[in-house]
C-alpha cells in the first residue's frame, strides 16, 4: 500500500461504502448502559462518541483521554480476569483484537455478556470501520457516522498533501529513548511500521521483523533521514532525541527531521490517527507543506503536543 498515493476522493468513497454497509445486528439489542472497554483505541472511540457516562471500566493501557483514568481498572487487555469483569456487571465488553485469554471471553459469553471485538487495522479505511463497529455496538450509529466521516476527511487531507512528496525518506521508529536500556527499533510487521507507511515514509529498519533492541553503533548504521521517536508515558523532546549519541550524527538529527509521537496514538489507529500522522509527516517532510488539521474534540487533551 502506498498511502501517499491515496486520493481524497478514493478514501472518502471507501469510507462511504463502509458507512453504508449493512448493520451487524447490534441495533436489535437494547443500548448498553454499562460498558467495559479494553484496548486504548476502543476507549478513545467510545469517548469520541460521547458515551463516557456509560463506561464503567477501561483496561490498564487506556490513558487517553485523561477522563479514562478515572474509570475502574479492568486489568490488562491480554490478561483479563473473568472475576474482575463479572464484578463490574457490564452488559457490553468492547475489545481490540488480542483481548483474552480465550477462557475469559468464554466465561463472559456463558454469562450472557455481549462481547464485540474491533478488527486490526491493515489500511486507512479500517480505522473508519472500527468507529462504525463500536457505534453500532452501543446503539450510536448516527454519532459514529459523523465521527467516521470527519476522521476519513482528515485522513484524506493528509493523503492529499503527501501526494506532493517526491521520493520517500527513510525514517526510523524508535522506542526506549530517555531510558538506560538499548534503543528499540520498529521493524516490519509492527503497527508502528504501518503507521510510518501511512505517514509517507520508508522504514529504515524494514529489514528487521518486529521490534528489535540494538546497540548504539547498529542504530547509527541505519542512517535514517528522519526519526519518529515514540513516547510512552514520560514526555520526550525532539532536541533530546537529536542529541542521543546514536543519532546526533545522522541526517535526521543534523537536518532537524525528528518527530516525537504519542506511542499509543501512533500505533493504536483510533480517532487521533489522522492528527498524529499529520504531525509526523510534517516532521519528516517539512518542505511539503503538510497542513495542520482542524482541532477536534477527541484529540483535545493532546493538541499541544501535535
Amino acid at each position: 500500500m502506498n498511502y501517499a498515493t491515496i486520493s481524497r476522493r478514493a478514501l472518502l468513497a471507501g469510507a462511504a461504502c463502509v458507512l453504508a454497509a449493512p448493520r451487524r445486528g447490534f441495533a436489535a439489542s437494547a443500548a448498553p448502559k454499562r460498558i467495559v472497554a479494553t484496548g486504548a483505541p476502543v476507549t478513545e472511540i467510545l469517548f469520541g462518541l460521547g458515551c463516557e457516562d456509560r463506561i464503567v471500566a477501561v483496561d490498564a493501557a487506556s490513558r487517553f483521554p485523561r477522563a479514562a483514568r478515572r474509570k475502574a481498572d479492568a486489568g490488562y487487555h491480554d490478561d483479563l480476569s473473568p472475576e474482575t469483569l463479572l464484578a463490574l456487571s457490564p452488559d457490553l465488553v468492547v475489545t481490540s483484537q488480542g483481548a483474552g485469554p480465550a477462557q475469559t471471553i468464554n466465561v463472559l459469553a456463558a454469562a450472557s455478556i455481549r462481547v464485540v471485538s474491533v478488527r486490526d487495522v491493515r489500511r486507512p479505511a479500517d480505522i473508519i470501520e472500527r468507529i462504525r463497529t463500536v457505534g453500532d455496538a452501543i446503539g450510536e450509529s448516527g454519532r459514529a457516522s459523523a465521527l467516521a466521516e470527519t476522521v476519513a476527511s482528515d485522513l484524506a487531507s493528509v493523503a492529499q498533501d503527501l501526494g506532493r512528496v517526491v521520493g520517500k525518506r527513510r525514517a526510523l521508529i524508535l522506542l526506549g529513548l530517555g531510558s538506560a536500556h538499548p534503543l528499540i527499533v520498529g521493524g516490519a510487521g509492527t503497527p508502528a511500521a504501518l503507521a510510518l507507511e501511512m505517514a509517507g515514509a520508508a522504514n529504515a529498519a524494514g529489514h528487521f521483523n518486529g521490534w528489535k533492541a540494538l546497540k548504539d553503533p547498529a542504530v547509527a548504521e541505519l542512517e535514517p533521514e528522519a526519526i519518529v521517536a515514540l513516547s510512552i508515558g514520560a514526555p520526550l523532546l525532539a532536541a533530546d532525541v537529536s542529541a542521543h549519541p546514536a543519532l546526533k550524527r545522522t541526517a535526521a538529527a543534523l537536518e532537524d527531521r525528528v518527530a516525537v509521537a504519542d506511542g499509543v496514538a501512533f500505533t493504536g489507529f483510533g480517532p487521533r490517527a489522522a492528527h498524529v500522522l499529520a504531525s509526523t509527516a510534517r516532521a519528516i517532510y517539512p518542505e511539503a507543506g503538510i497542513r495542520p488539521l482542524p482541532a477536534r474534540g477527541w484529540v483535545e487533551d493532546d493538541l499541544a503536543s501535535l
